[in-house]
Formats: C-alpha cells, sequence, structure tokens
C-alpha cells in the first residue's frame, strides 16, 4: 500500500486518527517528560511534536489500519 493511497482509506479516516494519535502520543510525552524527566519544555516544542506526530499519522494511517473494499 502506498503513502499517498487515498482510496483505502479517504482523508477523513486518516484526519481523525492522525489526530487521535498525535493528541494520545503528545499528552503521553508531556507526562513523562514532565514527571519523570523534569524537564522544562517550552509549549513551542510541543506544539512542533504534535505536528509533526499529525502528519506522520495521517500519512502512515494507511498501513494502521486496513479498510478493504469490497
Amino acid at each position: 500500500m502506498s503513502l499517498f493511497n487515498f482510496d483505502r482509506v479517504p482523508v477523513k479516516t486518516r484526519f481523525i486518527y492522525a489526530l487521535l494519535s498525535s493528541g494520545f502520543t503528545t499528552l503521553f510525552c508531556y507526562i513523562i517528560f514532565t514527571v519523570f524527566d523534569m524537564a522544562d519544555y517550552d509549549w513551542g516544542y510541543y506544539i512542533f511534536f504534535f505536528i509533526a506526530m499529525f502528519i506522520f499519522g495521517f500519512f502512515s494511517s494507511g498501513y494502521s489500519i486496513n479498510k478493504k473494499k469490497k
């Protein structure tokens, strides 16, 4: 499956998957960095991380979601 194959997994599904996965990943990293590392990263770091994970999740959802045509 190609990263740009929007026939199997439509844009709406990719958008929702990317939004949820990037949100959970960013929240998880925020908690891990704050609690265990006691790191004081600025919000710009987490916004950049969210956007990067959103782009990655949008294009990789074709591999994660197995939606078969009938």
